[in-house]
Order: structure tokens, then C-alpha cells, then sequence
């Protein structure tokens, strides 16, 4: 009698577990499905030209004015590339480094008016080169390239 009894706490315990499970088993699926008609459906809107657009890189050197110790975004060419030409990703190419600070102001006005401005406001994508570390960061650690250590 007292191995029944000391059996139910556990198969309670396996019942609730397997209720667990098979909800985030669904949920994962339908948060799929709700994903993938999300993204069909920004697909089927948007245009040849969009369609380029996020496939294109461009590095930020093209948008950004280097000033001594600081980097700023021309934001009348940064509307031309991201608005205009839909350009959807930027690769970050830069002469020096710089304060983390600044980092997430210029990468905060490009998100910002690419939210604020395109038509299907699909975020920006910003490729860093960091083979060799956090090198475009002041005070950052530069680590050698891979070829180097072999």
C-alpha cells in the first residue's frame, strides 16, 4: 500500500511534465508557422527593387563623416542609400577606432530613421569585421589573425 501511495505524487508529476512538454512542443511549431507566414507575406509586398536592396552591402564609409575622434551619419546620404535605394545592410569599414558611445549612437540614427522612414521597416543589418577582435572599438582587445598563429 505504501508504494501506491508513494507512486501517485510521481505519475502526477510525469502527467503534469508531459502537459509542459507538449505545450512548448506546440508552441514552437506554431510560433514557426506564425513566422514563416509573416515572412511570405513581407516577401510577396515587397518590391524588385526591395528585394535588391536588402541584398545589398554596403560599407558604412559610404553614409559616415569621420571627425578627428568621432563618427557621424550624413543623414541626407544615409536617406539616399537606405530610403531611396533601399539598401538594406552595411558592413562596418572603418580608418580608426571608436568609443563604444559612438558605436550605438551611429548605429541607433540608422536603425531609427530606417524604422521611422521605409516602407516596410524591416530592420537594418550590420556587418562588422572582426576578425581580429572588437578592433573598431577604442580600448578594445585586437587579437592576431588565425593565419598568424599557425
Amino acid at each position: 500500500m505504501n508504494i501506491k501511495t508513494n507512486m501517485i505524487p510521481s505519475l502526477k508529476k510525469a502527467k503534469h511534465l508531459g502537459l509542459l512538454f507538449s505545450f512548448i512542443l506546440f508552441q514552437q511549431f506554431s510560433t514557426n508557422a506564425q513566422t514563416s507566414n509573416k515572412i511570405e507575406s513581407l516577401i510577396s509586398k515587397m518590391t524588385l527593387e526591395e528585394k535588391v536592396g536588402q541584398m545589398t552591402n554596403i560599407t558604412i564609409g559610404r553614409v559616415a563623416i569621420e571627425t578627428g575622434d568621432k563618427i557621424n551619419i550624413d543623414q541626407d546620404k544615409l536617406r539616399d542609400v537606405m530610403i531611396n535605394h533601399k539598401v538594406g545592410s552595411f558592413q562596418n569599414v572603418m580608418s580608426h577606432a571608436y568609443t563604444l558611445e559612438n558605436w550605438h549612437e551611429m548605429l541607433d540614427n540608422i536603425q531609427t530613421m530606417n524604422m521611422k522612414e521605409s516602407r516596410l521597416k524591416i530592420p537594418i543589418l550590420y556587418a562588422i569585421d572582426a576578425v581580429h577582435g572588437a578592433d573598431y572599438t577604442l580600448g578594445s582587445t585586437i587579437f592576431p589573425h588565425n593565419l598568424g598563429l599557425a
